[in-house]
């Protein structure tokens, strides 16, 4: 019984998994490596901007204190009807991590006026990529401040 319940559940997991959001794993990357989407949109609409936002999943790590934690990617040129290629490069003071495309800004010709959709309200891909910066930072301790010259 006990084995029948078990495959019962594996089942419907695969089955709620595969019915979901699209999920993208872009594996890891690094600082300075290229990025490249494509956003597909009704119509075909004359947009002077897109910008993708894609903001760290997990904490940061104490040696990458004061890394960036958010980063976009908004280089755009039309690809085909209706398709706009977004490109980018992964910033050289990424901190290190897990980072999902949260939301996209999209800038229509000729008001230069902006919406913002967000995941997963407005689109149902799930874009993740995993980044590892080997850069770390090693801040000193304070000893001491004064308002005087401290003594030799």
């Amino acid at each position: 019984m006990f084995k029948k319940i078990a495959l019962f559940v594996v089942i419907a997991l695969g089955v709620a998994h595969a019915q979901g959001a699209p999920s993208i794993d872009q594996g890891h990357k690094k600082p300075g490596d290229a990025l490249h989407y494509y956003v597909r949109f009704e119509g075909n609409p004359k947009l002077i901007g897109v910008n993708l936002h894609f903001d760290k999943a997990d904490a940061l790590k104490p040696n990458q204190t004061g890394f960036q934690h958010t980063f976009e990617v908004s280089e755009i040129k039309e690809f085909s009807p209706g398709v706009i290629e977004v490109n980018g490069t992964i910033p050289v003071n990424v901190a290190s991590g897990t980072y999902e495309l949260v939301w996209v800004d999209v800038v229509p010709a000729p008001l230069r006026l902006s919406k913002r959709y967000g995941y997963p309200a407005d689109f149902k891909d799930s874009i993740k990529l995993d980044i590892v910066n080997e850069a770390s930072v090693n801040y000193p301790a304070i000893k001491s401040i004064t308002p005087d010259p401290p003594k030799q």
